[in-house]
């Protein structure tokens, strides 16, 4: 996910298409090619630069292997069943409480549902939080959840709503945004975004010109104030395609992840994350000391191919037309998760044929620490100190949440 679904939506319309997952997880291996050897003596080298932090990764860090995923779930949940609460639509958010239970949102237009579904740490069903609805306690489509002040919830739907349940379930209170929300900060406050309004077809000879909304604008949204971060973000690239103002394929869009006391940001092909504070101004840049990865003619060849295929002759000319604009350079990075250990994951984007990707762990202080391999179209919702927690499409098309183990390689799986 660019980043997480509910980030997807907060960017709106910046939306990415869902990811479709399949089923399994990959073992870890230390990648082919590297040496030990290579990695004796590369170490991050950090410095300041007028008050910001500047972090430098050598790119053979990218090799040390720093997890491996059990091979089989921990929790194992939806998939084709009889019980119909275990049967899950769209999940968009999920989060493991204390005492391991799994709180979900589900969110479906056909037949029309919006709540939160609890599964005990078996996987079996417990019990819904909330419904449909434009009530205390409702949802119209619920896109969020966080886990706030022990095992009590925060909730955010896409009409703008904030619910607050405690730890029993039970609805606390409402609070109401203006605009989307990105994230939330260890005080309770929140990071939020601002869509500027541009057509989806120019209307002016200028505004064809221009083609593309090239920025977006982040506040630290509390109690008592809504902030501007005073900057604007790069966002994806567009362009005009047949009179419509579309996202041209493979461009990078914005990754955010919201943790503690800061927000970081990944945009472009450049491996560098920027990170700030909640009022957005930068306090340190995360360099990986790696190329931008072109994209191959060919593999856009192929890739069209495929989405064109028995499609009827006014979508092939204008998927051609979209296709002869697509950016240059796979985007760095795609999805950005903090950890239970304020650990920032960065995970590298899908390439076409290659069924793997890479996610790159950095320290708080922002030393890169290594990389774990998981599969590309795997859906990481949460990370904890010895578990991810993802979504994934199983051999019959139908959607599973699972937990998986962290593992620590074995010493002789670590470079030395």
């Amino acid at each position: 996910m660019c980043c997480d679904p509910a980030t997807q939506r907060a960017l709106r319309p910046h939306r990415i298409s869902r990811w479709l997952i399949v089923a399994g997880v990959i073992t870890t291996t230390i990648i082919a090619g590297s040496r030990p050897s290579e990695l004796l003596g590369q170490t991050a080298s950090v410095r300041d630069s007028s008050g910001i932090r500047i972090v430098a990764n050598p790119a053979p860090l990218t090799e040390r292997v720093l997890y491996r995923i059990s091979e089989t779930p921990l929790v194992d949940i939806g998939g084709l069943s009889d019980d119909p609460q275990a049967e899950l639509a769209a999940v968009a958010s999920a989060v493991r409480l204390a005492n391991g239970n799994l709180v979900i949102t589900q969110y479906s237009s056909q037949p029309k549902v919006s709540e939160l579904r609890v599964f005990d740490p078996r996987g079996r069903y417990v019990r819904t939080i909330g419904r449909i609805g434009d009530g205390p306690g409702e949802f119209r489509e619920i896109e969020r959840v966080f886990r706030i002040g022990g095992d009590s919830l925060l909730t955010y739907d896409g009409a703008g709503r904030v619910n607050y349940f405690d730890s029993a379930g039970r609805f606390a209170r409402p609070e109401t945004f203006t605009r989307p929300l990105v994230g939330r900060f260890t005080d309770g406050s929140f990071l939020v975004s601002a869509s500027y309004a541009t057509p989806s077809r120019p209307r002016t000879p200028s505004e064809a010109a221009f083609g593309a909304r090239d920025s977006i604008r982040l506040f630290h949204a509390s109690a008592s104030a809504v902030i501007d971060s005073g900057r604007p973000f790069p966002d994806g690239a567009r362009d005009v395609v047949s009179g419509v103002r579309v996202l041209i394929p493979y461009s990078s869009l914005p990754a955010i992840a919201v943790d503690f006391d800061r927000f970081c940001f990944a945009q472009g092909g450049a491996f560098t994350i920027s990170v700030h504070a909640p009022n957005g101004k930068p306090t340190a840049l995360i360099h990986v000391s790696l190329a931008p990865v072109k994209i191959k003619e060919v593999n856009v060849a192929r890739e069209l191919e495929l989405l064109l295929k028995n499609k009827p002759p006014q979508v092939v000319a204008i998927n051609r037309e979209k296709y002869a604009k697509h950016a240059a350079d796979y985007p760095a990075f795609s999805s950005l998760v903090v950890d239970a250990s304020h650990r920032l994951w960065a995970s590298t984007s899908a390439r076409f044929g290659e069924s793997t990707m890479r996610w790159f762990v950095f320290a708080p202080d922002g030393r890169l620490q290594g990389s774990v391999t998981l599969l590309a179209k795997l859906r990481v919702l949460e990370i904890g100190t010895d578990y991810l927690l993802g979504t994934i499409m199983d051999s019959d098309d139908a959607l599973r949440v699972r937990v998986y183990s962290l593992i620590a390689p074995r010493a002789r799986e670590v470079p030395r």
